[in-house]
């Protein structure tokens, strides 16, 4: 294995590692940032993609999802889809953040949403998960609907699929105001 230090790399690039440093440092601080010729970096802690409560969020989520998939698959079994559910909400609450968790669900017009979820939330915690999951289903198309015209504009957009959703016995479900081809949706 070889290692080459700061000093080895300098000597191998010569003036012309100086000229393309000081040119780095020139663009740097036109910019406003700072480069390796300002100040000392080691101080800094390092950037990662993705933070841990992030991590554990998105882990939480797709459990939530394999255990409410598996309580289905098992004739809705009770405690899978409550584990399930319990894992998916605060999944979704580590994954956005507590303040976005709860400005979706208290939001004005997805009030009735946010009711309808709860109560098929605490139907499964109390022993009715078929009920609690037609509830919690009608809930979340509530909860989301703003978001569905958003979803058949990528639909339409698929190669494949697209072809079905431009169909207009299957567009008729959609609005049309909403709903254009030509138009870009914001997201």
């Amino acid at each position: 294995m070889v290692s080459f230090e700061e000093s080895d790399v300098k000597i191998i690039m010569g003036d012309f590692g100086n000229h393309l440093e000081s040119q780095d440092h020139r663009r740097r601080k036109e910019q406003g940032r700072k480069s390796s010729l300002d100040e000392d970096d080691s101080k800094r802690k390092p950037k990662r993609g993705i933070g841990c409560l992030k991590e554990i969020g998105l882990g939480l989520t797709g459990f939530g999802v394999i255990f409410t998939l598996l309580g289905v698959f098992l004739f809705f079994e009770r405690s899978f889809v409550a584990i399930g559910n319990i894992l998916l909400l605060s999944g979704v609450t580590l994954t956005i953040g507590l303040m976005s968790t709860l400005q979706i669900f208290m939001k004005r017009q997805n009030l009735k949403g946010s009711a309808s979820f709860a109560v098929g939330f605490v139907l499964i915690m109390l022993g009715w998960p078929v009920l609690g999951m037609i509830w919690e289903t009608c809930g979340l198309f509530v909860l989301f609907s703003g978001f569905w015209p958003t979803v058949a504009v990528f639909l339409r957009k698929l190669p494949i699929i697209g072809g079905i959703f431009r169909q207009s016995s299957v567009s008729s479900f959609f609005p049309r105001n909403r709903v254009k081809m030509g138009k870009r949706m914001p997201i």
